[in-house]
């Protein structure tokens, strides 16, 4: 790969309410866990365009890291909240639900060739998860949320 053609990722870990029309407090969330969250959302926030933020979110996130290996982001996820033990009573005491969202950005650029003809090169991330990571996902109640851009050059 060339620095014109690559993958950058992160993994996140997202708390929302189980049940789209109640709300959490994500303070107390973070209080509960005890871990800083990356980002926090709440319901009610104006968004981009003039539309209200329909649910609230807590998100742990990796780093943006160039990584081909979708897998390896996970697992640094999983390592920082399977020994804690709090995510299932967090499930309960605050009826949420926990994904793991992956965030996947392929960057590239177009090669033109003598006849003028063109075709883009772009770097493509390994999807491959273990049994042992998918196991893991499932025993700490995740579901996998996989979102891909591709930035197209300038």
């Amino acid at each position: 790969m060339t620095s014109t053609s690559r993958v950058q990722q992160r993994a996140e870990l997202v708390a929302y309410a189980a049940n789209e029309d109640d709300d959490f407090d994500p303070v107390a969330l973070t209080e509960f866990l005890g871990i800083d969250p990356t980002s926090v959302h709440r319901k009610g926030e104006l968004l981009k365009g003039g539309r209200v933020r329909p649910f609230s979110a807590w998100m742990w996130s990796t780093a943006d890291q160039v990584e081909v290996d979708t897998e390896v982001l996970i697992r640094e996820v999983l390592d920082n909240f399977e020994p804690m033990a709090k995510v299932d009573e967090a499930r309960g005491r605050f009826g949420l639900e926990f994904k793991m969202d992956v965030v996947i950005e392929m960057y590239g650029h177009l090669d033109i060739e003598p006849d003028g003809t063109t075709g883009a090169v772009v770097a493509t991330p390994a999807l491959y998860l273990s049994p042992g990571t998918l196991l893991r996902l499932t025993r700490l109640g995740c579901g996998l949320d996989i979102d891909t851009y591709v930035i197209a050059p300038e």
